[in-house]
């Protein structure tokens, strides 16, 4: 009921003055809140600037919360001077806060899925490596690693060995999980209603 009556809040930010700003070695770091709904914010900080070439990398910063649980994860963005105009820059800004917004739909998602199928996940190890080459008739291949000599050569062999009998046990999981990422997608309200707000804020921008 409380998000209902919330609106997002977007600031706008002037990237021209930041740009002027960054020549003059002002205001480095300063943090800028791009938009904010609830507890949910995008903030937008200049990290380095290339005086060389007239570049800059920002980095685009989602915070939120996910069973009471606060949650950063982060964007770079790249700006040159002579590659964007500020407007076709702030879109830029727009389409990497969607894209970065999509990334933790997906990370949450994800994470939901291997929880959800993880007694189903197979982890090799020495007690279980022999049943397992036999079950997938590969057990000719483990004894030949182990006749070999070279304790370096015969390690990275295993550790090749042991790599694909994982796969090739975890197959039924890795459906599962993606069947279940496709078709279950995490509601991270917040962050759709913000995902919302820069989409129409592009269509405009486009109009």
């Amino acid at each position: 009921m409380i998000n209902n009556q919330l609106q997002v809040r977007e600031t706008k930010v002037n990237y021209n003055e930041l740009i002027e700003l960054a020549f003059k070695k002002q205001n480095w770091g300063k943090k800028y809140t791009l938009y904010t709904f609830g507890k949910t914010s995008i903030n937008c900080l200049m990290r380095e600037f290339d005086f060389s070439n007239n570049s800059a990398m920002f980095k685009i910063e989602v915070n939120y919360f996910i069973n009471k649980k606060a949650i950063t994860d982060y964007s770079l963005v790249y700006y040159h001077i002579k590659n964007y105009t500020f407007k076709e820059f702030e879109d830029l800004i727009k389409r990497r806060v969607i894209t970065l917004i999509n990334e933790q739909i997906e990370k949450e998602t994800k994470y939901k899925a291997y929880n959800k199928f993880k007694d189903l996940r197979v982890y090799v190890n020495c007690d279980n490596i022999e049943v397992l080459s036999k079950k997938y008739s590969l057990f000719s291949d483990l004894e030949e690693i182990r006749k070999i000599s070279n304790d370096d050569i015969q390690g990275e062999c295993l550790k090749v060995f042991e790599e694909k009998i994982t796969e090739l046990a975890n197959e039924i999981y890795k459906e599962e999980v993606e069947d279940y990422v496709e078709h279950n997608k995490v509601t991270l309200n917040n962050l759709e209603k913000i995902k919302i707000n820069v989409k129409n804020s592009l269509q405009k921008g486009v109009k």
